[in-house]
């Protein structure tokens, strides 16, 4: 069984994950269990095989319901201003690794992304520890690091070798415009923004934030 990340971690979480997984380990040894009918009649066989399936049946409502509660506390992680797009990402892997039929259905319903789309987004989530993105210019500098995504709206900043602005800009296409941009020997910082009126008022924030006067 996969281990989640402590991102994912948070109150009752190893409450639900330890409840789910000592229902999963059960319901595999309950498989492989074999039904004794030595002795008995065709009504007594029948009444056990009933049985079994009323109490399989209830199991596996139980690991259901177990796991859409772990779902349900995943999809949290995208709440807020900063979704944590790697601790969503060890999420799935843990429903996937559980394998309950359907597990792919049910996740979509409530999260909305599948694997593929959320290791894109991880890639591209700011490393630094304040939620944005910074990094060189330069086509080598700009190609080795984790930029904002296509049609993500930021307000970005360029900074000369005393750390003052020498543009402050706001675009969607961050890749492109910062490739246009380019000076060899300056930094970039990039703030993450809801939308285009976000981003307008987000770059005047930096300009007083830096005292940027555009010449």
């Amino acid at each position: 069984m996969q281990v989640m990340a402590a991102s994912t971690r948070d109150g009752n979480s190893d409450h639900w994950l330890d409840r789910f997984d000592d229902l999963w380990q059960k319901a595999r040894a309950d498989e492989t269990k074999p039904a004794h009918f030595d002795g008995l009649g065709l009504e007594e066989a029948v009444e056990v095989a009933q049985r079994l399936h009323e109490q399989r049946a209830a199991l596996l409502e139980e690991q259901l319901s177990a796991e859409r509660e772990f779902i349900r506390r995943a999809a949290l992680l995208l709440d807020g201003d900063k979704p944590d797009w790697w601790g969503l990402l060890d999420a799935y892997d843990q429903v996937r690794a559980w394998a309950v039929k359907g597990y792919l259905d049910r996740w979509k319903e409530r999260v909305g992304f599948d694997r593929p789309a959320i290791r894109r987004f991880a890639h591209a989530s700011p490393k630094s520890a304040d939620g944005v993105w910074k990094g060189s210019t330069g086509w080598e500098g700009l190609d080795g690091t984790v930029v904002p995504p296509r049609w993500k709206d930021v307000v970005y900043a360029l900074f000369d070798e005393h750390d003052r602005p020498v543009y402050v800009g706001m675009t969607n296409q961050f890749r492109v415009q910062a490739k246009r941009l380019h000076r060899q020997g300056h930094v970039w910082t990039a703030w993450p923004c809801d939308n285009r009126a976000d981003a307008v008022r987000r770059r005047k924030e930096v300009i007083r934030r830096y005292g940027y006067a555009r010449h």
